[in-house]
């Protein structure tokens, strides 16, 4: 299980991997697993880093396989928000 702090590394990273590859565009999806592959980032912590961005209204997780493992993302409105304001500050 993650510390605090990589929790918190993860969901940034997460947030920022789905905007990037969305190209900031909350119509399009990208695949969970693909993400924690290339972040580097354990089932069960990947899965653990989208329910907390769900619960935040910052990511929309399509489809939950076994294990729980998360299916494809898309960034919310106020993700996007988030991102750009980062970008900006």
């Amino acid at each position: 299980m993650a510390s605090r702090e990589q929790r918190e590394e993860h969901r940034t990273a997460v947030q920022r991997a789905v905007y990037e590859r969305t190209e900031g565009n909350t119509s399009r999806t990208v695949d969970a697993m693909e993400i924690a592959g290339e972040l580097g980032i354990e089932r069960a912590d990947m899965a653990a880093a989208c329910e907390y961005l769900e619960g935040k209204e910052k990511i929309e997780v399509t489809g939950w396989g076994m294990g729980p493992t998360p299916g494809l993302l898309s960034l919310t409105h106020d993700g996007l928000v988030e991102m750009e304001d980062e970008e900006e500050g």
